[in-house]
């Protein structure tokens, strides 16, 4: 299946096909895998990569779940972001959805920044600009090469 298209990613004891990622932000906790997925439509899958400056990595984590725990099921119950070293890989499907009811907040504060992508911008070491591109990227998307569709 998949694995034909992964390269062996070099790892102790053994290489393996895939790297530990942490957890570092997800918009939305599923109760359960029927009602996480249920019949919703999923038209595009989108994962990306960001390089991330690691010595700003503690800051990264820290504004993403202050923002995780103030303001959990705020825009897309399947964004979701990861880290592995220093990359970061973020995954999410479109439509964006909201999970119902939403979760508590584990936070009872409010000080996640306004100016979310201004207070993200210098975390990252980013792309070089790529055909039309008119400055670096911080998030280079990456092409869809395989993709599972659960049978019902």
């Amino acid at each position: 299946m998949a694995r034909q298209f992964l390269q062996m990613w070099p790892g102790f004891p053994e290489s393996k096909p895939a790297a530990l990622m942490m957890d570092v932000f997800h918009d939305g906790e599923p109760a359960s895998m029927d009602n996480w997925r249920g019949s919703r439509p999923v038209e595009r899958s989108v994962g990306s990569l960001a390089r991330l400056k690691p010595e700003m990595y503690s800051s990264y984590v820290f504004y993403h779940y202050q923002k995780q725990e103030e303001r959990p099921s705020g825009f897309n119950q399947t964004y979701r972001i990861g880290a592995h070293e220093n990359m970061l890989f973020s995954y999410f499907e479109l439509p964006a959805t909201l999970e119902y009811p939403k979760r508590e907040a584990r936070l009872k504060t409010n000080h996640t920044p306004q100016d979310w992508h201004a207070v993200m911008q210098p975390h990252f070491i980013p792309w070089e600009a790529e055909g039309e591109e008119a400055e670096p990227a911080l998030w280079r998307e990456l092409q869809l090469i395989y993709q599972y569709e659960r049978a019902d």
